[in-house]
């Protein structure tokens, strides 16, 4: 029964199945399918998905995943029955799920994110979506992965299954703006490490007329290539302002959590990157040089952080307490680096500064507009940057009619003509 994971099918397939039918054949048969689960459709079809509460398997064991991030390409994989083996698809999805999820490989779910089997039915994948990451070696770039459960034989796509196939192909591409492109089909091989018990997903090459004959599949799944910008869903639960009067000139620590209630997770590293800009869309005194992403807006996410649907997480905002001190007040709203704008998700920035023994200038005006910051205190020294009427500094040294000032975490210069002691 079975076949070794060594072995070719003669449609270049490889799968590692030792065991598989026997466990196949203890699950029930059905005659009908059961009551599928409704998602949204594409081109007003409706698609469906088979869940595993549907199947009623026993999900105990399935691990939560640690890594996820958003796909860049689709993967499309037929896996075929050992040779003299008949079973119903439903049986054979439960099959896939007990051994592959099994001690042996010890994937504790599924590892596809999708599959479909040659009637057309569609069946729920890994749990997390598909932005829980399934590597697959020698594929695309971090793939969404369909497994295709092929009839005995079969070197195409069936009748059956090619427009559920399209639609679910369809509504993935355009939901996570994945290129027509970057659809790829291939084997499947399963490489387990006895000594380390690490079992490798490779995608191997495919033989027969599968690429061809999946040409018209991709013409028409290119016709209908409308990606969706995706809408979030985000909220602040907790807000906590700083505690007394921080000293002027001092980096003032904000603690916000939010929660995210979309379908997507929102990711440091893309265009969902989360935001609190000024709500007055003007520059801010409060601009952190080297933290801020600019003098309106500050990162919300660090590097690596991510928000996960139905998740919340406590995050840590640095802004300055700014001169000339006195009371502060500012808003800040929050949205993506597209240019989402969650207007309830607004926070008040408000505390009083300490300007106790912090000595403090205005920069006046200059015949240019701007006035010169030095290395040194005198004008052929170099130039470390420039600063406008208006702005404050502290500053702690005088000499020979220059001021010795902060400037951007550093001691500087500058003309002692052009500023005014407060």
């Amino acid at each position: 029964m079975g076949f070794n994971f060594h072995s070719k099918v003669t449609t270049g397939v490889k799968l590692l199945l030792i065991g598989l039918i026997s466990v196949v054949w203890l699950l029930p048969t059905y005659g009908t399918l059961l009551p599928l689960v409704s998602i949204k459709a594409q081109d007003q079809q409706l698609l469906r998905v088979i869940s595993k509460n549907d199947l009623k398997l026993d999900q105990s064991t399935i691990g939560e995943g640690e890594n996820f991030s958003r796909p860049k390409s689709l993967l499309i994989t037929p896996i075929f029955l050992p040779a003299g083996e008949t079973v119903d698809a439903q049986s054979w999805y439960k099959g896939l799920f007990y051994y592959l999820s099994s001690y042996r490989y010890n994937f504790r779910d599924i590892p596809f994110h999708f599959v479909v089997d040659s009637s057309g039915n569609v069946y729920e994948g890994i749990t997390g979506g598909v932005e829980r990451e399934l590597l697959v070696e020698g594929s695309a770039d971090r793939p969404i992965h369909i497994a295709y459960l092929a009839d005995k034989g079969d070197s195409d796509f069936t009748i059956s299954a090619r427009p559920a196939l399209e639609r679910l192909i369809i509504k993935l591409l355009n939901e996570n703006s994945i290129k027509p492109e970057n659809i790829s089909l291939a084997g499947l091989a399963l490489q387990k490490n006895l000594d380390t018990s690490v079992v490798n997903v490779t995608a191997s090459e495919l033989f027969g007329s599968w690429k061809p004959a999946f040409a018209d599949s991709q013409r028409r799944i290119t016709a209908s290539y409308k990606p969706t910008p995706r809408q979030y869903k985000l909220s602040i639960k907790d807000y906590q302002g700083p505690t007394g009067s921080p000293r002027m000139g001092s980096q003032v620590v904000l603690k916000v959590k939010v929660v995210n209630d979309s379908e997507y997770t929102v990711y440091e590293d893309d265009d969902s990157n989360l935001l609190f800009s000024t709500k007055s869309g003007r520059d801010s005194n409060l601009f952190v040089n080297g933290v801020w992403v600019s003098k309106s807006q500050l990162p919300l996410l660090q590097e690596g952080d991510s928000i996960r649907p139905g998740q919340e997480k406590q995050f840590e905002l640095k802004v300055l307490a700014p001169f000339p001190g006195g009371k502060i007040k500012e808003e800040f709203v929050l949205r993506t680096a597209s240019g989402q704008v969650f207007e309830q998700a607004v926070i008040t920035v408000e505390f009083e500064v300490d300007r106790a023994g912090v000595k403090v200038l205005e920069v006046t005006s200059t015949e240019t507009g701007s006035l010169n910051v030095r290395q040194n205190p005198t004008v052929n020294s170099a130039a470390v940057g420039k600063v406008s009427p208006g702005q404050f500094f502290e500053w702690v040294e005088s000499r020979s009619g220059w001021y010795k000032i902060k400037y951007e975490g550093r001691d500087a210069w500058v003309l002692g003509k052009y500023v005014r002691v407060l």
